[in-house]
């Protein structure tokens, strides 16, 4: 899948193949909220159990897929100009994505229920979160497509980077999220 990712311009400095994000810039430890802690921590336990082990020294790497779909960013919001970043375009191999739903992840992550009345714990009613159709149904979310899906996945190969677009800051609300 073709997905677009905004980093710090020193993420493709790393050496090697493998780019990754250190755990020490995932949200929950960025940006010591204990509800966005948890909410992080569950969704790396999600990827483990629907995509396979990971490196607990790694964060997951947001991105969306192509065409980038968040218009926020287009109508220039607030940027952190002291942020060199770089837009990246990346051939991601699907089984290595997770994909949710963009407006149904703040859900989990302002700890908050899908179904109050479900008598599920937060975190078995946070799996909701991969249920597309009960989504929509429920009108957390409409059809997942590029304008309402997000992306988690563990590293970028040097060879999947099919394009680099260089730009001075980030988005705030990406700065906070990304590497």
């Amino acid at each position: 899948m073709l997905i677009e990712t905004f980093q710090k311009q020193r993420f493709l400095k790393q050496s090697g193949d493998i780019l990754t994000t250190s755990r020490q810039c995932e949200m929950g430890i960025v940006y010591p909220d204990v509800k966005f802690q948890q909410a992080y921590d569950w969704l790396r336990d999600q990827y483990v159990k629907r995509r396979g082990p990971l490196d607990t020294r790694q964060a997951l790497i947001w991105g969306w897929p192509s065409p980038y779909p968040i218009e926020a960013y287009q109508l220039n919001p607030p940027m952190d100009k002291r942020v060199a970043a770089v837009h990246l375009w990346v051939e991601v191999p699907d089984e290595l994505i997770l994909e949710t739903n963009f407006e149904s992840w703040s859900i989990v992550l302002n700890r908050l229920l899908f179904d109050e009345d479900s008598g599920l714990t937060l975190e078995k009613d946070w799996e909701k979160l991969f249920d597309t159709k009960w989504l929509e149904q429920h009108e957390y979310a409409y059809e997942l497509d590029a304008n309402s899906a997000q992306t988690v996945f563990l590293y970028i190969k040097q060879e999947w980077i099919k394009k680099v677009k260089y730009i001075r800051g980030l988005p705030l609300i990406l700065t906070i999220r990304s590497n």
